[in-house]
C-alpha cells in the first residue's frame, strides 16, 4: 500500500484577490457618493462661526442627500439647499443656512430674537430651553492661560491667587478671606460678534443680553464652594453652587434674596468639572456637566437688561477649599439684525408658504438670506450637513 510521507507539504491552491468583494465595496461607495452623500465649501462667512467659508480656504462639510424626503426640517437646523445662478454670484449657487420659521407660520425678527405665529395660532417669542440652545451658543470669549492671563483675570487678593501653566491656582482656605478673579471690564463685551477660530475677537454691532458664563474647575477640596458674581440690568446677581450630601446645590440670589435653586452634578474631588451660569431668552438657569439645576423667568426680562446696558464683568469665586481654574468663557444665543436694505419678516411678519422654509445665517450682519429673498421651497434642498471634514482642526459634527 502506498502512503504519503507525513513530511510532504501540502499543496494550497493560489491565493486570488478577491476582485469580486472590491467591485462589490467600490460599486456602494460609488452609489452611496452619488446618491447619498457629497461635499460642499463653504463659500462666505454668513455662518461664522459655525462655518468659516472662504472660497478658497472655507471649511468642507459633508452632506447627508435626500435626507429630508424621511424627516422634515426642524427649527434650527442647517439645511443646503440651490438658489437660482441669476438670483446670486458665482459660487455661491449652493448655500447652507439655518432654519428659523417652517411652513404655515409667520415669522418676523425684534430685539434680535424671532417671534413666530403657528398656524391658528397667537404670536410668540421663541424661547429655547438649555438643551435647545446649548448646540447654538457662540463663543465671545475664551481665556487662553497665556504669561499675561493675570493681566484679564485680576484677583481681589493676588496671594491667594497664583498662575500654573494652563491655568490658574484657587486657595480659598482661609476663614473670612475672599479668593475672587474678575474679568477686566475691557474683555467683558456683550455684542453680536464672536470668537474666531485662530482665537480673534471679530467685533459686533448689537448689544446683546442672552449669555451664558462658563468656568472649568478642578476642586481639591470636598468642602469647596464655586460663585460667579455679575450685576444684572443694575441688580447684584450671584450663582452658588455649594457640596451637599455628595452632590452640589446650586442657587441664584439677586440683591442677596434667594431666587431659585436645585441640585446638580456630583462632588469629585480632583476631576475638572465645568459650571454654567445662563440667562437666555429672558430665563435664568445653572448646569454642571449638562445636569441642569434649575430654568426659570428672570423677573427683570432680557428687555430691562438690554435699556440698561448695565450686565457688569464676571467675577469667580472660590470659598472653603482650593481648585484649579482651567477654563473661563462666555458665550452668547443666537442674534438676528435687520439690515436697513431687506425686505422680509422684518417690520411686518412674513407668512411662510406651506411646503416652504424661513432660513437665515448665524453671522446675521454679514448674510444674504431669507430677509432678503423671503422663503426657499422644499425642492430646493440638496441635503443636511452632516460634519466638518476639513481643515483637520475643526473637524466635528453638525447633526
Amino acid at each position: 500500500m502506498l502512503q504519503l510521507n507525513p513530511t510532504t507539504p501540502t499543496l494550497r491552491p493560489r491565493s486570488r484577490v478577491p476582485w469580486r468583494g472590491l467591485l462589490m465595496v467600490g460599486g456602494l461607495l460609488l452609489v452611496a457618493r452619488v446618491f447619498l452623500y457629497e461635499s460642499l465649501r463653504v463659500a462666505s462667512g454668513s455662518m461664522e462661526p459655525c462655518l468659516h467659508g472662504d472660497p478658497q480656504h472655507g471649511d468642507t462639510i459633508a452632506i447627508l442627500r435626500h435626507w429630508w424626503k424621511l424627516a422634515p426640517p426642524e427649527r434650527f437646523d442647517l439645511v443646503v439647499f440651490a438658489r437660482s445662478p441669476d438670483e446670486t454670484r458665482a459660487g455661491d449657487e449652493i448655500v447652507v443656512k439655518r432654519v428659523a420659521a417652517l411652513g404655515g407660520e409667520s415669522v418676523r425678527i425684534a430685539d434680535g430674537e424671532l417671534w413666530v405665529r403657528e398656524a391658528g395660532g397667537t404670536e410668540r417669542r421663541i424661547v429655547k430651553r438649555y438643551h435647545d440652545f446649548h448646540s447654538l451658543l457662540v463663543p465671545l470669549w475664551r481665556e487662553p492661560f497665556d504669561g499675561a492671563v493675570l493681566e484679564r483675570l485680576l484677583p481681589t487678593s493676588s496671594d491667594l491667587v497664583t498662575s500654573a501653566g494652563r491655568a490658574l491656582r484657587l486657595d480659598g482656605r482661609e476663614a473670612g478671606a475672599s479668593c475672587r478673579v474678575r474679568l477686566a471690564s475691557g474683555f467683558a463685551r456683550y455684542d453680536d460678534g464672536w470668537l474666531a477660530a485662530d482665537g480673534t475677537r471679530v467685533e459686533g454691532r448689537s448689544e446683546v443680553a442672552d449669555l451664558l458664563f462658563a468656568v472649568e474647575v478642578a476642586l481639591e477640596d470636598e468642602t469647596a464652594a464655586v460663585a460667579l458674581h455679575v450685576r444684572l440690568g443694575g441688580t447684584a446677581c450671584a450663582f452658588v453652587a455649594t457640596p451637599v450630601g455628595g452632590e452640589y446645590r446650586l442657587t441664584f440670589d439677586a440683591d442677596g434674596e434667594g431666587r431659585l435653586q436645585g441640585n446638580a452634578g456630583t462632588v469629585s474631588n480632583g476631576r475638572t468639572q465645568r459650571f454654567e451660569f445662563f440667562l437666555i431668552d429672558g430665563r435664568v438657569g445653572a448646569a454642571i456637566d449638562g445636569d441642569v439645576a434649575f430654568e426659570a423667568i428672570f423677573d427683570r426680562g432680557r428687555d430691562v437688561l438690554l435699556a440698561s446696558h448695565a450686565i457688569g464683568a464676571p467675577e469667580l469665586e472660590l470659598r472653603n477649599g482650593r481648585g484649579r481654574l482651567t477654563a473661563f468663557e462666555i458665550w452668547r444665543d443666537l442674534h438676528f439684525t435687520r439690515p436697513a436694505d431687506a425686505h422680509y419678516g422684518l417690520d411686518e411678519a412674513f407668512e411662510v408658504p406651506e411646503g416652504a422654509l424661513f432660513v437665515l445665517g448665524d453671522a446675521s450682519d454679514q448674510s444674504i438670506d431669507s430677509r432678503y429673498y423671503g422663503a426657499i421651497t422644499r425642492s430646493q434642498l440638496r441635503g443636511r450637513p452632516l460634519a466638518t471634514i476639513a481643515p483637520a482642526r475643526r473637524r466635528r459634527w453638525l447633526w
